[in-house]
C-alpha cells in the first residue's frame, strides 16, 4: 500500500489538499492512529492511503510515531507532502475558526504555539524546511489557490499513481461552493457533524491579513520592535 502523509500547520489548506488527492485516487483519508481528521473519508482504492495530520518532525528511531515523523527514515512505499501557508493569513483563518476576536491575538497564539499545536509556527515550519531533501513535495497554499489545476498536475507527475478522476473534475468537485453542497446533501460521508464541516470550509483569500492586521502589530507581535518588516 502506498501511504501519502500530508503535514502542515492548522488552517494551511491541509484538508483541502487531502480531499483533492483522495478524489484523484479514490482512496481513504485518515489521521494518525488514535486521532480523527476532519478530512476523514472512505475510498474504494485500498492500494493508496492518505494520512493527514499536523505532524511534527523528530529524530526518533522509527519513521512514524504518533504525531512525529522522522523524514530521514521514509519508507519506499511512503510519500511526504508538506503544506505551507503565509502565517499572517493562517492567523486570520485561526481567528475565524476558533472564534478569536482579533487576528492579531491569533497571531500571538501562532508565535507562542498556544492552544493549537505544541510548537510555534516559526519552529514548526523551519523544522520541516530543514527536512526538505526527504520530502516528496512542498505545496504552498498560495500557489494552489492561484492555480489548483497546475498544483495537482505537478503532484500527479511526481506521485506516479494512476488517477481515478481527472484533474478538471477534482478541481470542480473541491470548489468551495461544491464542497458545501456535498456536505449539506451527504453529511454522513464526512467526519464530524455538519456544522463543524461547514465552519471548516472557508475560502481563505491570499493576502487577506492586510485587512485584519496592522503593520504596527506585526512589528510588536511577530518581528520585534527593532526589526523592519520585509515584503
Amino acid at each position: 500500500m502506498k501511504k501519502i502523509y500530508i503535514a502542515g500547520y492548522p488552517r494551511s489548506g491541509n484538508v483541502w489538499l487531502a480531499r483533492c488527492l483522495s478524489d484523484m485516487y479514490d482512496c481513504s483519508i485518515m489521521a494518525t492512529e488514535g486521532r480523527e481528521s476532519i478530512a476523514q473519508r472512505t475510498g474504494s482504492n485500498e492500494s493508496v492511503l492518505i494520512i493527514q495530520d499536523h505532524f511534527v518532525t523528530s529524530n526518533n528511531g522509527v519513521f512514524v510515531d504518533g504525531l512525529s515523523i522522522n523524514p530521514a527514515l521514509k519508507t519506499p512505499d511512503s510519500e511526504i507532502i508538506f503544506m505551507y501557508r503565509n502565517p499572517f493569513d493562517v492567523a486570520v483563518s485561526v481567528s475565524k475558526y476558533w472564534g478569536i476576536e482579533r487576528a492579531c491575538d491569533a497571531l500571538t497564539v501562532l508565535s507562542k504555539g498556544e492552544k493549537i499545536v505544541s510548537v510555534d509556527w516559526r519552529n514548526y515550519t523551519l523544522q520541516w524546511i530543514e527536512q526538505m531533501e526527504y520530502l516528496t513535495a512542498i505545496v504552498t497554499y498560495e500557489e494552489m489557490r492561484q492555480d489548483t489545476t497546475a498544483t495537482l498536475v505537478y503532484l500527479k507527475s511526481i506521485l506516479k499513481i494512476k488517477e481515478k478522476m481527472s484533474v478538471v473534475d477534482i478541481v470542480r468537485n473541491n470548489d468551495i461552493e461544491k464542497t458545501r453542497e456535498r456536505i449539506a446533501q451527504n453529511p454522513s460521508q464526512f467526519s464530524y457533524h455538519q456544522g463543524i464541516q461547514m465552519k471548516h470550509v472557508r475560502k481563505g483569500v491570499v493576502g487577506d491579513w492586510h485587512n485584519h492586521i496592522a503593520k504596527e502589530d506585526l512589528k510588536k507581535l511577530w518581528y520585534g520592535e527593532k526589526e523592519e518588516i520585509q515584503n
